[in-house]
């Protein structure tokens, strides 16, 4: 299991986009039996990096169980 602070690991995305090395992150959380998410929408990120995170999710998706919270109410 992973736990993320949604603003860390969008940082650390970034950083393996500057690294050249893409992909990287996504490979190794494949792997684990569960990734935790959290605090997602509680800081803004620039829409660039909004979609790197869309990104690792969607590579996620059906391979390993994503659980993420959010501090908004349900209608934001």
């Amino acid at each position: 299991m992973r736990f993320f602070n949604a603003v860390d690991l969008v940082n650390l995305l970034e950083r393996e986009k500057a690294l050249g090395k893409v992909g990287y992150l996504a490979k190794q959380l494949c792997l684990v039996d569960a990734v935790i998410l959290d605090e997602l929408g509680y800081l803004p990120f620039p829409p660039s990096s909004g979609a790197l995170l869309f990104h690792l999710i969607s590579q996620l998706y059906e391979k390993t169980s994503l659980i993420i919270t959010i501090n908004l109410s349900f209608g934001e």
